[in-house]
């Protein structure tokens, strides 16, 4: 009976689906598996364009101190377009291709545009070391990308760091 079931029962229901944390839907991608959903796919009342991805500000060692992205509400209602920041390392790294490192949102009118801001640091392009027991800034290529799901991400910058 329904009533007799806890509400924190250890046997998931056979239609629920976890929330991962944030490199998981890189894992997936690792590994060539496609999930139901992407993470960050919701529903909304309207359609959002991503554009202009721009990397901001660098400090000694290169490194970008943000990123802002231009949102256009192509719908014909307002709505909560949420952005979602991503980073893929340089190969060399053997990171996971898509790590989330940001992301933000805004309310925007129908034909209306706004621009979100992601901030940036060094332990964003880092990595752990377990020999050293800290970060350490990787260096190559690093392709941001940014949209609205791991899967729908529309606009892109390259650094060199």
């Amino acid at each position: 009976r329904a009533e007799d079931e806890s509400c924190c029962s250890p046997a998931p229901h056979p239609t629920a689906f976890l929330l991962f944390p944030s490199d998981v839907p890189s894992r997936y991608t690792a590994h060539g598996v496609k999930p139901a959903y992407a993470f960050g796919a919701g529903l909304t009342y309207t359609t959002f364009a991503f554009s202009d991805l721009k990397v901001s500000g660098a400090d000694a060692d290169g490194v970008p101190s943000g990123a802002t992205v231009v949102v256009h509400n192509t719908g014909e209602r307002s709505g909560r377009a949420v952005g979602q920041l991503y980073i893929k390392y340089p190969e060399a790294s053997g990171e996971p291709p898509l790590q989330l490192r940001g992301f933000g949102s805004a309310v925007i009118e129908p034909a209306a545009s706004t621009t979100l801001t992601f901030k940036l640091d060094a332990q964003a392009f880092s990595i752990w070391d377990v020999e050293s027991h800290e970060w350490a800034l990787q260096h190559g290529t690093f392709v941001l990308s940014a949209g609205s799901a791991s899967d729908n991400l529309s606009t892109h910058a390259t650094i060199q760091l």
